[in-house]
């Protein structure tokens, strides 16, 4: 028994020694192992803006939003003169045109109307020409004039104009009752200096709807912008009267 465990346990040793000078062997003879290949790191991701609470507990405690805001380029304010300038003007056939002073209401007052005739297939007024002054009757008010008939009733349809000098905001049109006549005029507007403007004239007094024959030098145009018609018309002359 004592000489067989004592083969066994030398064998056990010498198989030992030959393992471990074996597995010496290995580690410094043998073919390397290739490292893993290096993954490149994932992209940052971008600074998520802060929420709105997050931006609002910023602001209130005085420090500046993470969050960039556009700026508003600054607007140039237009000077009178310039933006007259960038309108032309387009003649017009004036027998397609009426200027008429329509009364306001029941009263002796009225008010400028530019009635167009755009189409042929109804009438959108007629004028008395043998009377003096001339009545009109404003057809267009008795039908949906849609597509066939204009009508310019404000500042926002019609404006004076003289030269290259658009009067529009410092000049107000009105027509009025003076020395046994109707007439269009246009005024200067408080802040604004100039001389007081005849533009028109129904050639005597009366009510209802007038017509109104423009002055000498005095024309009726469309507005133009960039070669393109606008619906707005111009009571226009070349140089100051």
């Amino acid at each position: 028994m004592d000489t067989q465990t004592g083969i066994a346990a030398r064998g056990a040793a010498q198989g030992g020694a030959r393992g471990s000078r074996l597995g010496s062997l290995r580690g410094l003879g043998g073919p390397a192992v290739p490292a893993a290949p290096t993954r490149p790191a994932p992209p940052a991701r971008p600074a998520q803006p802060a929420s709105g609470h997050a931006q609002d507990r910023l602001i209130r405690s005085g420090e500046r939003s993470p969050v960039a805001r556009p700026v508003a380029a600054p607007v140039a304010a237009p000077a009178g003169r310039q933006v007259s300038n960038a309108f032309g003007l387009r003649a017009v056939d004036p027998g397609r045109f009426a200027l008429v002073a329509a009364p306001i209401g029941q009263g002796p007052r009225f008010a400028l109307n530019i009635y167009e005739q755009v189409r042929e297939s109804r009438a959108c007024f007629a004028v008395d020409r043998q009377a003096t002054p001339a009545p009109v009757n404003p057809l267009l008010r008795e039908f949906d004039f849609t597509g066939v008939c204009r009508r310019y009733v404000d500042s926002n349809g019609y404006s004076v104009r003289i030269g290259g000098d658009d009067l529009g905001a410092r000049y107000r049109v009105s027509v009025v009752r003076e020395q046994g006549d109707v007439r269009l005029v246009a005024n200067p507007v408080s802040g604004s200096s100039g001389p007081a403007l005849v533009i028109a004239r129904a050639g005597g007094d009366g009510s209802g709807f007038l017509n109104l024959q423009l002055e000498p030098g005095w024309k009726l145009a469309q507005r133009e912008f960039q070669g393109k018609p606008i619906h707005h018309m111009v009571l226009y002359r070349d140089s100051w009267p």
